[in-house]
């Protein structure tokens, strides 16, 4: 959800999960997300959300999936 008055996402809509995930991939995730001046979590984000935009189950900004199904 994006706050009204900042037009930025409301942090407490964002859902927290665990992730196990190979140490090799990990290290492989943190070295570009800082090759790309990115934080590792906002690095899977980016990578979450590329992946859904090429399978064209994702269009859009962070907010709208739950609209996807509508209209």
């Amino acid at each position: 959800m994006v706050s009204e008055e900042s037009n930025t996402p409301d942090m407490s809509q964002k859902k927290s999960i665990l992730l196990r995930i190979e140490p090799r991939i990990f290290k492989a995730i943190e070295k570009w997300a800082n090759d790309e001046l990115r934080s590792t979590n906002g690095q899977i984000v980016y990578l979450l959300e590329q992946a859904l935009r090429d399978a064209g189950r994702y269009k859009g900004k962070r907010d709208d999936v739950g609209e996807q199904g509508k209209g």
